[in-house]
């Protein structure tokens, strides 16, 4: 039966960003995942293990590299829904030194990937 697993808050150091210095320089990212789990008969071999989410979702952000925060959102929704028992995924990615540039309170991006 699908069940709904959230993972908020996932820290993890990147290089993502439109200029140089947000590419040359490690910065800090968060993300929040919603993965569509199947879960069956209360044992972890019949569903995704949320640590398996969290450490594809670092995997991501520490050792690739985009421009925009959209790409980095659809990269980790796709990581994310490749693990096994995960159906599909919604990632949100926060950057947190951007907004604090921007004298705003969060900028982000969210992206969906269903099981390849």
């Amino acid at each position: 039966m699908p069940q709904l697993v959230r993972v908020i808050g996932i820290g993890a150091e990147g290089r993502h960003g439109a200029s140089d210095g947000e590419r040359n320089a490690s910065q800090r990212f968060t993300v929040d995942v919603e993965a569509v789990v199947e879960a069956r008969d209360d044992d972890l071999a019949t569903t995704a293990d949320y640590r398996d989410i969290v450490a594809r979702t670092r995997e991501v952000i520490e050792t690739e590299s985009h421009t925009i925060i959209e790409t980095v959102a659809e990269r980790v929704a796709g990581a994310v829904a490749a693990v096994d028992g995960v159906l599909s995924c919604r990632a949100t990615v926060h950057k947190p030194a951007a907004a604090g540039r921007l004298q705003a309170d969060d900028i982000s991006a969210e992206a969906t990937a269903e099981r390849p």
